[in-house]
């Protein structure tokens, strides 16, 4: 929604398959890594950690994925969403996806303790994220919803006065936020960027000075760099720690 979020480190379109498994990726490893430094402390999770030593805890991150799709094209980088969703909370990583009813599988929507089922187009199709059979809110107004946990009706805040505008008042409301806390630093050093790829690089960057791997992929189809094989990245990354 935001071409830049306020504390947002990495905003991956639908489109960059890579860039998303990347930060699954990396995600991963964060979580693994915080699993086994609770473990040393001798603490359940990040939040039982911040309330023992609130200044050494890490901070919280906040995963937001808009649409499912993008996550059961594959059913590598679905399970690795899952493992994240199942393991995060701890490590203090919450996932939240927002899908359509005809987006899910059983497996994403039996992960997700917790479900808000706002207006659906299909009125019959309540029951793909847990709803009772003759529940329904295709005749919801905007915001309203139910907390599928204990069928109580909720409505989330609306932002301003005209429903169908929320997504420029959330943006113009982003950016003064982003503009009156540019120069405060962030408070954790556990930030993850995964970065575009450019489309082209020069021969400096190539060889970046002497260092690094000098293997380039490129797509001839299309003369742009390709995802390299997974044997092909074993082996660079075998280069690249030589």
């Amino acid at each position: 929604m935001c071409s830049s979020d306020l504390h947002g480190d990495v905003i991956a379109k639908a489109t960059d398959g890579w860039r998303i498994d990347r930060l699954l990726q990396r995600l991963s490893d964060l979580v693994r890594t915080r699993r086994a430094t609770l473990a040393e402390r001798g603490v359940s999770s990040v939040a039982d950690w911040r309330t023992r030593e609130p200044a050494a805890a890490p901070a919280d991150i906040v995963l937001l994925v808009d649409g499912a799709t993008v996550l059961t094209e594959q059913d590598e980088r679905l399970d690795r969403f899952l493992a994240l969703v199942r393991d995060g909370l701890a490590a203090g990583v919450t996932v939240c996806l927002a899908a359509r009813e005809n987006e899910l599988r059983s497996r994403l929507t039996n992960s997700f303790e917790h479900r808000l089922v706002l207006r659906l187009t299909d009125a019959m199709a309540g029951g793909a994220f847990g709803l009772p059979s003759r529940a329904t809110t295709a005749d919801f107004p905007p915001g309203r919803g139910i907390w599928v946990a204990d069928g109580s009706q909720v409505q989330a805040p609306v932002v301003g006065t005209d429903p169908a505008g929320q997504h420029d008042v959330v943006v113009a409301v982003v950016d003064l936020l982003r503009e009156a806390y540019r120069d405060v630093p962030p408070v954790s050093a556990d930030v993850i960027r995964v970065d575009a790829l450019p489309t082209s690089v020069g021969l400096s960057g190539l060889l970046n000075g002497g260092n690094g791997p000098r293997r380039v992929l490129l797509d001839p189809a299309n003369r742009s760099p390709a995802r390299p094989s997974r044997s092909e990245e074993r082996r660079v990354g075998k280069e690249c720690r030589s």
